[in-house]
């Protein structure tokens, strides 16, 4: 058995030695080559995890990039390419076929594409002739498919020779607006508006010689994407 003393110096050692133990520099500091090579490499560890982290960042970011300009280049997009006007006479009577053509400029092609004309005389100047939003939700044609570079009719505004010839002597004004909706091969969903006002300035009880007639855009209702949603909030 310890005697006393003995006792007393095992303690006074222990607690000299945990003091010490509590004291000891940091690794940078140590005598001993192995604790140092030990702190260096704990400390390139580190900075190394750093340049890494930012590296992904990096890459991360280059990939967005090059995806974002993939998906731009290669996407497709259909827009409101022109308008037309054409007579069909039945039985001595004439309608006037007013419709839009659609093109696909981009590099590949649609997905369930919706097109939707709507038409509206009136009497007066409207600034918004539709309301595209209630448009947009109502009962849906069918899809079809539009290749890139490729042209389509979607939709008509049929008119008697009557009804126009009424109009014109009202100085009315002939509005035909239309929605085109799909999807990219990407997925991403779009959208297309587009909005014109007609006037006619010939006779159009006839259908020859082809009428003279202007086409305007109205104040809004022509935008794709983005731009329609920034259009919705401001109604």
């Amino acid at each position: 058995m310890w005697t006393k003393q003995q006792y007393e110096a095992h303690k006074a050692e222990a607690y000299r030695r945990g003091k010490e133990w509590l004291q000891r520099p940091w690794w940078f500091q140590q005598e001993e080559a192995i604790p140092r090579f030990t702190g260096w490499l704990v400390f390139y560890t580190f900075v190394l995890a750093v340049v890494s982290s930012l590296q992904f960042c990096e890459l991360q970011q280059a990939d967005q990039t090059t995806r974002d300009a993939l998906t731009s280049v290669q996407r497709a997009f259909v827009f409101q390419k022109d308008d037309a006007i054409r007579a069909i006479t039945t039985a001595n009577e004439i309608t006037w076929h007013l419709y839009p053509t659609w093109e696909n400029s981009g590099n590949t092609p649609t997905k369930n594409l919706l097109i939707r004309v709507l038409c509206k005389p009136s009497l007066q100047k409207l600034d918004k002739p539709f309301d595209f939003i209630a448009e947009e939700r109502t009962a849906e044609t069918a899809p079809r498919l539009l290749g890139p570079h490729q042209t389509t009719v979607g939709g008509t505004c049929e008119r008697s020779s009557a009804e126009l010839v009424a109009l014109q002597k009202q100085g009315g004004l002939f509005y035909m607006g239309g929605i085109a909706t799909y999807s990219d091969v990407f997925e991403i969903p779009h959208r297309t508006r587009f909005c014109h006002a007609w006037a006619f300035y010939s006779d159009m009880s006839v259908a020859s010689p082809p009428p003279q007639t202007t086409s305007v855009l109205c104040a809004s209702g022509n935008c794709a994407d983005k731009e329609c949603d920034e259009q919705d909030r401001q109604k």
